[in-house]
């Protein structure tokens, strides 16, 4: 994730000549991923395919990000205090 009002800031203070690579403020880890049901008949692995997040929204206050991916997978990032 990224804080883009400092991107912001720090963008408009850098000349325009000049590309900036900005690190990420919060890096999320990704899940180890089980299925129980994977081995019934006309369901994929999990790992044959890539991941795609499609979506992301951030609830009002911060707390929660609800991701969506091309598997129909829901993520659910909760903050820590």
């Amino acid at each position: 994730m990224y804080d883009l009002n400092s991107i912001i800031q720090n963008s408009s203070k850098a000349s325009a000549a000049k590309k900036e690579l900005f690190p990420p403020a919060i890096i999320l880890e990704w899940p180890n991923i089980h299925d129980q049901y994977s081995s019934k008949k006309r369901k994929l692995n999990l790992d044959v395919y890539d991941i795609v997040i499609n979506k992301t929204i951030l609830s009002h206050n911060g707390a929660h990000m609800v991701a969506v991916t091309n598997n129909n997978m829901v993520c659910i990032w909760k903050r820590k205090k």
